[in-house]
């Protein structure tokens, strides 16, 4: 069993916490006062957490029902929560999406963190 803190955050490559515009929507009152929803864009460090979650959703061309339920659980398990514990062919699945949904530097640092677990 790996337990993975989802809470920790990426460094870029300059050793300062990665920082990404994300969209927050929020309630406003108009000029005649009523209240309507605007979206706006809020920075917010970028989490180990953050990254696997957006790994499982990203659109994949693998479209198994095994792969989109693996994927699918796999988010349930992670969504808000700040720790979580995954047996090894869950890492290996997560491994993977991360391997093929970011970059090199990306990937580098989160498999690192997943490998030294």
């Amino acid at each position: 069993m790996n337990t993975i803190n989802l809470t920790q955050e990426l460094l870029n490559r300059n050793g300062s916490i990665q920082i990404s515009k994300i969209p927050t929507k929020e309630m406003v009152a108009g000029e005649n006062g009523e209240m309507h929803e605007e979206t706006r864009m809020v920075d917010t460090n970028v989490t180990l957490g953050a990254l696997l979650i957006h790994a499982c959703l990203k659109e994949n061309m693998d479209k198994e029902e095994t792969s989109i339920l693996d994927r699918y659980n796999l988010f349930l398990k992670l969504d808000n929560n700040e720790t979580v514990e995954l047996v090894d062919e869950e890492m290996s699945i997560l491994k993977k999406l991360v391997a093929e949904t970011y970059d090199t530097f990306n990937s580098g640092a989160i498999l690192t963190i997943l490998n030294n677990l």
